[in-house]
């Protein structure tokens, strides 16, 4: 019988929750709008000290919080036991992912699109300027208590040194702050740091995006040895990986989707687990401001169901070729 795997690994987590540490300054990892925040804590009591703190807060502004105590004296500490630590487990955890792998000298990007964490591994030298990281990006899966894990590039170019580029460029730098990635966004008090090759950096380079043919194999090589040489590493008394290799799939699981995870939603709030009969039935969920400036081709037998995705947006139907 076919032994199935994917590439997930539990992880153990001690029932000792930690302290939580608030700043109001951009100076720990996380962030969330003080509106959010006393929400979440409203039903907690604390004391005087902590009314004080908060006094002067607006929902729109900021709370920053971490759960490793830092070296500052302008923060508040929320003990363990005084706030609703499953709301905070998976950024819990990530951070934990974060302490090791920038003590393993990984470069990290905490807040990647559609990822909760990404880490590039240096692989060689491209030349005396710049050198290629392999990425690995992680989902924090905390409903059931394990890591996903892939390799999301084999050749992104980081910068050795420091570059000069304009706040209005489309790149993203290392922060010398907190040596984390992070998109340049037109900020205006970041220069001199070292930055990812963006398209055109890479075309300078005379660097050629060729696509290459997926190999199962090596790409299972490469998760295994990121498990058993990094992964496995993770052993702290609060959090560690288990032992035991990549998660094997129950044959009951297979060829069947969790539907609550599965569904998408479509034009008039409805929604649907089917991208085809959603679209068929719903139409698109929401219009794109640019949609007047790209055109479309798509491939359908019936006119009518190649318009039911275009003339919601007001736009001329399309012909039948």
């Amino acid at each position: 019988m076919t032994n199935f795997i994917i590439n997930r690994a539990n992880y153990w987590l001690s029932e000792e929750h930690p302290n939580l540490y608030l700043s109001k300054k951009d100076d720990l990892t996380f962030r969330m709008q003080y509106l959010h925040f006393s929400r979440i804590i409203s039903s907690r009591d604390f004391n005087a000290d902590y009314k004080e703190w908060i006094k002067d807060l607006k929902e729109e502004d900021y709370v920053y919080y971490s759960f490793s105590e830092p070296e500052k004296s302008e923060i508040y500490k929320i003990k363990t036991g005084e706030y609703p630590f499953n709301r905070f487990k998976e950024k819990y955890i990530r951070e934990q992912l974060m302490n090791f792998f920038l003590d393993k000298n990984f470069i990290i990007e905490p807040f990647p699109k559609g990822n909760d964490l990404s880490i590039y591994e240096k692989i060689s030298d491209f030349n005396n300027e710049w050198s290629i990281y392999r990425r690995y990006d992680l989902l924090v899966r905390a409903n059931r208590k394990e890591i996903a894990f892939n390799v999301g590039s084999e050749n992104t170019l980081i910068s050795n040194n420091p570059q000069e580029f304009q706040s209005t460029e489309k790149i993203r730098i290392i922060d010398t702050k907190d040596n984390f990635i992070k998109p340049l966004g037109g900020r205006e008090d970041i220069d001199n740091c070292r930055i990812i090759a963006n398209r055109l950096k890479r075309e300078q380079l005379g660097i050629i995006h060729e696509p290459r043919k997926f190999n199962y194999k090596n790409l299972f090589n490469q998760l295994t040895n990121f498990y058993n040489n990094q992964l496995l590493s993770i052993d702290t008394i609060n959090f560690k990986i288990e032992a035991g290799g990549l998660k094997n799939v129950d044959p009951i699981y297979l060829n069947k989707v969790n539907l609550n995870e599965n569904l998408m939603l479509f034009g008039k709030e409805k929604t649907d687990i089917n991208a085809v009969t959603g679209m068929r039935d719903y139409g698109i969920y929401r219009s794109s401001p640019k949609a007047t400036e790209v055109k479309f081709i798509f491939v359908y037998e019936n006119r009518g169901d190649a318009n039911q995705l275009h003339i919601p947006i007001n736009l001329t139907p399309f012909r039948q070729f």
